[in-house]
């Protein structure tokens, strides 16, 4: 048995060195001169190409644990980011070096903890510094933010062109297209917050194998089931019927779930997916706020029944069948959040909404207007799977930045508007200090990426990637999402100051066999 703890100089040099290896894979990505990363897949061609942070980040895996543990901690914060705004994955991993290793060096000079407490206390300062560089955009000056982001300008001018439409509160999903080139389709659909899949491994899975942020479920039967779902083994009965009509997926909604059963409808989907069958079961936990209301909009939206020992079920879940379930056109289902759209009832929908709109009361307008949101679907095109999941990864950041930037702003993009808080940072503690020098990497990183060198003669210039040229960067339309950016600074101070905060790292028990006593089910 080998030791399973680090102590002091020895860990923090492990977590660092795994910091720094995902961070310089991360950083040669960025800006339009960046080159991208090659990614082993599992299924044919057996590769991708992507410069996305979060998807090069998830597939790294490092051989020496501690590196690896350094590895899993950015991947944290990449995740906080995405989580928040959907994009600035690759600022957020090149921030979390650059912060960490500062901070490592101010070690000699202060306190771990007095570090910390300072990286913290800039955060609101960074935030400041950077309201005061942002302009507002509407949906008439979205193309700018988005080609920045999809490092495309015809993806960006398509998502202006689809928000003119949608308008300001619209929802933007994207799907795999089935022609080379994009296009898109508009209808009616709306947004449940607070609602979310009971598990990860129940959303998708990419070509390479690695799990996804969401489940995208298309054409899907739906359970709505009121209640708490105690043991998977109740849905047998109702889930053998839908399998055996050659239903690949199927989305429960529930009150309440339990871990075991959790557990189980994983383990069906992966019991299936050994045999080369497919059939995924999506357990959707709902909200409490505005509960009733949400199970008469679904129950109205999807044709489904209640079902369940609730007093407005129709029927018990034992004597449940087909016909008690469903149908939603699109259903997108995130962590804390699910879009309905490509709803087939839409004139009973409507029906449904102009009563609450009679009604008059606050309340129902709300309502209603929650459930006439415009929504797009946005069908991602391209002449090979590993070309439309490239370019379909440049469509979603694109879709997130200009969300974002609807909601809080635009700032001087290509690492400028960080530049700029680095620069007026002038105090002497040791916040200030690593801040100043670590909030300037993004823009430098740029830079080395294209060989270009540092020409700016003004508060909002920079350098354009694409020529090396100095340029006013709203005007040249390089900008960047407000709080996808002040997302990444949050994520990144969050993470490399509890590293900093760190005296040794206790590893999970290591045997010579590793197939030893850690897992005894794996000997049988």
């Amino acid at each position: 048995m080998k030791d399973n703890i680090f102590v002091g100089e020895e860990a923090r040099k492990g977590l660092i060195a795994g910091v720094r290896k995902v961070a310089d894979a991360v950083g040669r990505t960025m800006g339009t001169s960046g080159q991208n990363s090659l990614i082993q897949a599992i299924e044919d061609p057996g590769h991708f190409p992507t410069n996305d942070g979060w998807q090069i980040a998830n597939a790294i895996k490092l051989a020496d644990p501690i590196e690896d543990m350094g590895r899993r901690i950015t991947l944290e914060a990449i995740n906080r980011a995405n989580k928040e705004s959907g994009d600035g994955s690759s600022t957020t991993c090149v921030l979390t070096a650059a912060i960490l290793e500062k901070g490592m060096e101010q070690l000699a000079n202060f306190s771990p903890m007095e570090i910390k407490r300072s990286l913290e206390y800039y955060i609101p300062v960074v935030e400041e510094h950077l309201q005061k560089q942002v302009r507002e955009v509407s949906v008439d000056s979205l193309t700018a933010v988005a080609s920045t982001s999809a490092e495309n300008p015809e993806i960006g001018k398509r998502i202006e062109e689809i928000y003119k439409k949608i308008g300001k509160d619209g929802v933007i999903h994207w799907e795999a297209g089935k022609s080379p080139e994009d296009s898109y389709s508009i209808s009616t659909g709306f947004k449940i917050e607070g609602a979310g899949y009971a598990s990860r491994y129940m959303c998708d899975v990419d070509d390479g194998g690695q799990i996804q942020k969401s489940a995208r479920l298309k054409d899907v039967p739906v359970m709505l089931y009121r209640g708490k779902i105690t043991s998977a083994a109740q849905f047998d009965g109702v889930m053998g019927m839908a399998f055996n009509e050659g239903t690949e997926e199927v989305a429960i909604f529930c009150d309440e779930i339990e871990p075991a059963a959790v557990n189980d409808f994983v383990g069906t989907i992966v019991k299936y997916a050994r045999q080369g069958r497919k059939f995924r079961i999506v357990a959707i936990k709902m909200p409490v706020i505005w509960n009733d209301e949400w199970w008469e909009d679904l129950e109205i939206a999807s044709g489904a029944h209640i079902v369940g020992p609730h007093p407005a079920a129709l029927v018990t879940l034992k004597n449940a069948n087909l016909t008690n379930f469903g149908r939603i056109g699109y259903l997108t289902v995130s962590a804390d959040e699910v879009y309905v759209d490509g709803i087939e009832r839409l004139g009973i929908l409507a029906s449904h909404i102009s009563q609450l709109k009679e009604k008059g009361d606050d309340d129902s307008l709300r309502r209603a207007e929650r459930l006439n949101t415009k929504t797009a679907r946005y069908f991602v095109g391209g002449y090979s799977p590993n070309a439309i999941a490239y370019r379909r990864m440049k469509v979603e950041d694109a879709i997130n930045a200009a969300s974002c930037a609807l909601a809080e702003g635009i700032i001087p993009g290509g690492g400028v508007a960080l530049l700029n808080v680095a620069e007026s940072l002038t105090v002497r503690d040791p916040g200030a200090l690593i801040l100043k020098e670590a909030l300037e990497v993004p823009f430098r990183q740029i830079l080395k990426n294209g060989s270009w060198e540092d020409n700016r003669n003004g508060e909002n210039t920079g350098i354009d990637s694409r020529t090396g040229k100095t340029v006013d960067m709203f005007k040249a339309g390089i900008v960047d999402s407000h709080s996808v950016t002040m997302n990444a600074v949050r994520n990144a101070i969050g993470v490399a100051a509890t590293i900093i905060t760190i005296g040794n790292v206790v590893l999970m028990p290591r045997d010579e066999n590793p197939m030893g006593p850690m897992f005894p089910m794996a000997q049988r």
